[in-house]
């Protein structure tokens, strides 16, 4: 949905979502605590897993190439093939309320940077 809205809301930037599903990294290394207990999760997952080089190799020709001008909001997986957005990405409720959402944590979090500023 923010794919969508972003192509919606700047349409001079092309905008493109990737959802490259896992990745061979330890990037959740630490997000189970116990390594034993990650070691598992890692290889009950390997199955789903691709290889950083792999995933970079697909992905690379695909965002610089010309076939993309004039397709801002495009998605695609991590074998660079397009997606389909889901069903309730283009409900119009739900889009106002993400978007909505969004735009006060950026309020809030500029207004927190201008009072860190202030007080230096």
């Amino acid at each position: 949905m923010l794919v969508l809205q972003a192509a919606r809301r700047f349409p001079d930037v092309d905008v493109f979502g990737l959802n490259p599903g896992f990745v061979r990294t330890n990037i959740r290394a630490n997000l189970l605590g116990s390594r034993a207990l990650v070691a598992v999760v890692e290889w009950l997952t390997s199955f789903m897993m691709i290889e950083p080089d792999t995933y970079a190799a697909r992905l690379v020709p695909l965002l610089v190439s010309r076939d993309l001008n004039g397709r801002s909001g495009a998605m695609f997986n991590n074998r660079a093939e397009a997606i389909l957005p889901s069903p309730s990405a283009s409900e119009p409720s739900y889009a106002a309320a993400l978007m909505g959402a969004s735009d006060r944590l950026v309020s809030r979090a500029l207004a927190g940077r201008a009072g860190e500023g202030a007080g230096t």
